[in-house]
């Protein structure tokens, strides 16, 4: 590490501004706090990045509009190049589960990668361009799609399922801390699925909902950007 200071350099932060490279920085005053940060390229991505996420180890996954997808592996510099994704095929959202398993939800539908392995597996059962990939408290990954609904897919399963009874354009898509989901269906409004329930319900007084405007607080809470502003909370 010692040998990537005079390579990339290094700059100081006092109080809150910066104040320039390491030995032209003015002396500073008791109050303010300095701070040393090291700026390094990462070598090896030449593609443009469209979603990233990182693992419990601290490695980074880099999903990119051709479809590649590269790894950057804990303290090192250099990407790797994960295998099995398809040429051509935006890589939309990264999501990881918590064994470190990752998930790819692309222009070509979902894809697995299981914990230190390079080659993603496509799951099967997907047929339509996936926009999301979200998972909740136990392990189960959403894939949203273009116009087909919302699948999911069940630990250790290598085919994903439908969910009966959600059926349009889903352009929004959350799971509360009970892992409930809350889904926008254009042209048709806001729905409630119930942890382990079929049937959705629909929310009425909301006419239309900005998607990502749309989350959830650390109670619980669901704030949903309706109208241009946010000005919708439910309390679940």
């Amino acid at each position: 590490m010692k040998k990537l200071l005079g390579l990339f350099g290094t700059i100081t932060i006092a109080g809150s501004g910066m104040t320039g490279i390491v030995g032209n920085a003015p002396a500073q005053t008791k109050n303010e706090i300095k701070k040393e940060y090291i700026i390094t390229k990462i070598l090896g991505i030449n593609q443009r990045i469209s979603s990233m996420a990182i693992d419990s180890q601290s490695n980074v996954y880099y999903g990119t509009e051709s479809g590649l997808v590269y790894k950057l592996k804990n303290n090192e510099v250099i990407v790797s190049t994960i295998n099995g994704t398809e040429n051509n095929s935006r890589i939309e959202s990264i999501t990881i589960d918590n064994n470190d398993n990752v998930y790819f939800a692309t222009s070509t539908g979902g894809y697995k990668l299981k914990n230190n392995e390079i080659t993603a597996i496509k799951i099967l059962g997907i047929k339509d361009y996936v926009w999301l990939s979200l998972i909740d408290s136990q392990n189960i990954v959403y894939f949203v799609s273009n116009n087909d609904g919302i699948y999911k897919l069940i630990n250790n399963k290598s085919n994903a399922e439908k969910i009966p009874n959600i059926i349009g354009k889903v352009s929004t898509f959350i799971i509360d801390k009970n892992d409930n989901k809350f889904y926008w269906i254009e042209n048709k409004g806001i729905f409630l699925l119930k942890n382990g329930e079929d049937k959705p319900i629909k929310i009425c007084g909301i006419k239309r909902v900005w998607g990502f405007l749309t989350f959830v607080d650390n109670n619980n809470n669901i704030y949903i950007g309706a109208n241009k502003k946010m000005d919708i909370l439910f309390m679940l």
